[in-house]
């Protein structure tokens, strides 16, 4: 009952806080909140670091292997940014049309997640280790280098400017969590503060997405714009998720196949064993490493009018690999 009469209460104050010109908490109150959520981030972050630490020297050893002739010189460090890293958890391929029958992101999240470390290689290009669940064990996944790397993380600082600027939240916020999505390779910083969710979305590729890298949107907002530019009915339809996501304003003239479309680049969930379980960067200079450490470069994108881009190399690559 007790639980009940407090979870009423938190609701009662966040619509009050939702439609009053002059909010129920003080602006001391949110900002405190936004501490408490950060502070859970990163005690989170300090409690598995040890074992995150463990795990990445076993791709260390590979690269420090005087027997690679260098081939795994690209990937080597001489240390990983835990203060950047993150726990990601996984986003249904199909994220817009779950939204419409979840209602919320954090409802429809996966239970599957993957922590994202940071680094700068030894000539000072971004990269990202990927560590994940495995036969029930946290494990190595792979090791991606690419000048896009940076896309992907977002600092503590950076995300109390987005909410600052967006005055957007006026109820404390009560968790942070990071979700990725495969399908439109974006991770989803999700803010909740008991009855709306907020998201800062990181794009891989910004200048291909349809909201702003780093900006704050309220869940409904960013939704219907996700939902205007692209046509996942479409998608269902013709059930081919290798094709990727088309665009609404061809879509509805053309056939999904003919469209320009959210997967002309991008890869769905590499197979396991592949290149990495994380998602693949479309990158001129972007190259990978997996866990039987074999590195390759990524076929270079080819240009198509229209801002249009294929790689079709490395689809029929990641192909072979089943």
């Amino acid at each position: 009952m007790k639980r009940i009469i407090k979870h009423l209460f938190a609701t009662f104050i966040c619509l009050t806080c939702l439609f009053s010109s002059v909010p129920l908490w003080g602006s001391d109150s949110v900002s405190q909140s936004i501490d408490n959520v950060l502070s859970q981030v990163r005690e989170e972050k300090e409690s598995v670091k040890p074992i995150l630490t463990s795990i990445l020297k076993i791709p260390e050893q590979n690269e420090n292997d005087p027997n690679n002739n260098g081939v795994l010189d690209m990937f080597k460090t001489s240390g990983y940014d835990f203060e950047s890293a993150y726990k990601a958890y996984r986003l249904p391929h199909l994220f817009i049309t779950e939204y419409k029958n979840k209602g919320g992101f954090l409802s429809m999240m996966e239970d599957t997640y993957q922590w994202k470390v940071p680094f700068k290689n030894t000539e000072g290009i971004s990269g990202y280790a990927t560590i994940g669940e495995k036969n029930g064990e946290l494990a190595y996944l792979g090791k991606a280098v690419t000048k896009t790397a940076d896309n992907e993380f977002i600092s503590e600082e950076s995300i109390r400017k987005a909410i600052s600027d967006s005055e957007l939240i006026k109820c404390p916020l009560e968790s942070i969590t990071y979700l990725q999505s495969f399908m439109y390779n974006t991770i989803f910083v999700v803010l909740f503060d008991g009855k709306t969710e907020f998201v800062i979305p990181l794009a891989i590729r910004p200048e291909w997405s349809p909201v702003e890298n780093g900006k704050l949107y309220t869940a409904e907002d960013l939704i219907a714009i996700y939902y205007d530019t692209y046509d996942e009915d479409a998608l269902l339809e013709h059930g081919d998720e290798d094709g990727g996501v088309p665009l609404r304003k061809y879509s509805n003239s053309s056939s999904s196949s003919q469209s320009g479309n959210i997967n002309d680049l991008h890869t769905d969930n590499p197979p396991a064993n592949s290149v990495s379980d994380s998602q693949l960067p479309a990158d001129d200079d972007a190259s990978y490493a997996h866990p039987d450490d074999v590195a390759f470069p990524v076929i270079p994108t080819i240009a198509i009018g229209g801002g249009a881009v294929l790689v079709l190399g490395l689809i029929v690559l990641l192909k072979k690999r089943h």
